[in-house]
């Protein structure tokens, strides 16, 4: 295949169990009693340790949102965030410093779940793992882009970012599976997820342009079909589902 073509993996590697490595918060309300539909128990030991009053929560170092109206489904359409729904730059700050990579973005990711697929962000976000002073501000920043994002689409969305820096042992970050494995394991709800009929899109895909192949190895190591930002959305990949 050529780097923007559709890549269909099949390959499955060893995860790494990691530790994670929760970033300290500083100003957290009390985790609210109501738990959401997808939460349940699992043998992941999934335990949440910190939300906030706006919907946000923390499962050590993984965070996650989730609008009102997301529910669980076997059908996962799964995306990066950085350089894949959105173009952002390491020298443009604030939670409004960013645009869509494509127009078309939330046409299509409405037409996915109207196809019967839950829509789902699952992104590195190293950059708040690392900072120290500055840590509230980054969260707030990187939260208020994702926020952007989802008032763009006309459908529910959940994300799950790994927090941990880089170089932290951390069993969210991708290349690792940790959030594909919370997420089928224990924020579906009891709903099944099906790897055969769920995919990810990322940017990521050690082309010569990409800064890394994490998002690829990450595909290869669940075991999902995946699609490179380019072949999905330029390129209409979509249009398959």
């Amino acid at each position: 295949d050529t780097p923007d073509t559709y890549m269909d993996v099949q390959t499955k590697r060893p995860a790494e169990e990691d530790p994670e490595g929760a970033p300290p918060l500083k100003k957290v309300t009390a985790c609210p009693s109501k738990v959401s539909p997808l939460e349940k128990a699992s043998a992941s030991g999934l335990r949440m340790t910190q939300a906030d009053k706006d919907g946000w929560r923390w499962y050590g170092s993984l965070l996650t949102y989730v609008t009102a109206d997301c529910t669980p489904r076997e059908k996962i359409a799964a995306f990066d965030f950085d350089g894949c729904l959105a173009n952002t730059s390491l020298f443009r700050k604030g939670p409004d410093a960013w645009s869509l990579m494509y127009t078309c973005i939330p046409d299509v990711l409405s037409s996915l779940h109207t196809a019967g697929y839950k829509l789902v962000i699952m992104t590195n976000q190293a950059e708040i793992g690392k900072a120290t002073k500055t840590k509230e501000k980054i969260i707030a920043e990187k939260k208020g882009r994702l926020r952007g994002l989802i008032s763009k689409v006309s459908a529910p969305i959940q994300v799950l970012c790994a927090t941990a820096a880089a170089k932290m042992p951390d069993r969210y970050r991708k290349p690792g599976r940790g959030m594909w494995d919370v997420l089928s394991e224990g924020l579906n709800g009891s709903t099944p997820v099906s790897l055969e009929e769920s995919f990810f899109v990322g940017d990521a895909a050690g082309r010569p342009k990409d800064h890394s192949d994490t998002d690829l190895r990450f595909a290869q190591t669940v075991g999902l079909r995946f699609f490179t930002e380019d072949a999905f959305f330029r390129d209409n990949g979509w249009k398959d589902f």
